[in-house]
């Protein structure tokens, strides 16, 4: 795999960069849904608030209506 990957992301209060957990499995192409995926990839790794943020998004259906439950994304930390 040599094609590099191409990401939107947000920055922390100190200016640096945090990428987009469920962007990652969306470019890595992981057939895992993500709510699967994430906590094995940080478990015994990666300590939520320290090296990740929880952040929850409130995704839109393609009618206008906006989903009563939130999608979990998390963000990495630098």
């Amino acid at each position: 795999m040599n094609d590099l990957i191409e990401f939107q992301y947000r920055c922390d209060e100190n200016n640096r960069p945090m990428i987009s957990g469920l962007m990652l499995h969306q470019a890595l192409g992981i057939r895992t849904p993500y709510r699967k995926w994430f906590p094995r990839v940080v478990e015994g790794r990666y300590v939520a608030g320290e090296d990740f943020v929880t952040s929850d998004i409130f995704v839109r259906r393609a009618d206008g209506v906006v989903m009563p439950n939130p999608l979990h994304d998390h963000l990495s930390k630098s």
